[in-house]
């Protein structure tokens, strides 16, 4: 579940429960007990729902509205983003002090991105 905020539930033709949260849509399939999260990474352009606000139209499509307008889907048409970010570190801070390469402390070879192992001491010096 993306948040525990409930703004509203509705039922789909199959079942499934959809839930505005305050800040994305969770689909609740009550067959298998599991949630499926959805926000602004699938195409959800409503930041923040409005409570009591979702409605399940005569066409199947359901319609929540919030903050910065509505957005109204099929939800056998919603799309899952299954893309995952490569993880890219772009600074490394030790004792509250940014570590360059190369630098005095000689923890960084070069770039943090280029570094396949980096070694810190357990010590606080």
């Amino acid at each position: 579940m993306i948040e525990n905020d409930i703004c509203s539930i509705v039922e789909d033709s199959d079942n499934n429960l959809w839930i505005s949260a305050s800040n994305g849509i969770s689909k609740y399939n009550l067959k298998t007990e599991e949630f499926t999260n959805y926000n602004s990474l699938n195409g959800i352009g409503v930041y923040e729902f409005t409570p009591h606000s979702g409605l399940l139209l005569p066409n199947g499509e359901i319609c929540f509205s919030g903050n910065n307008g509505f957005v109204t889907f099929s939800p056998q048409e919603l799309q899952l983003n299954s893309f995952v970010p490569p993880l890219v570190f772009t600074k490394l801070v030790v004792n509250n002090q940014v570590i360059e390469p190369e630098d005095e402390t000689r923890i960084l070879d070069t770039v943090l991105d280029g570094m396949e192992e980096i070694e810190l001491s357990y010590k606080s010096e």
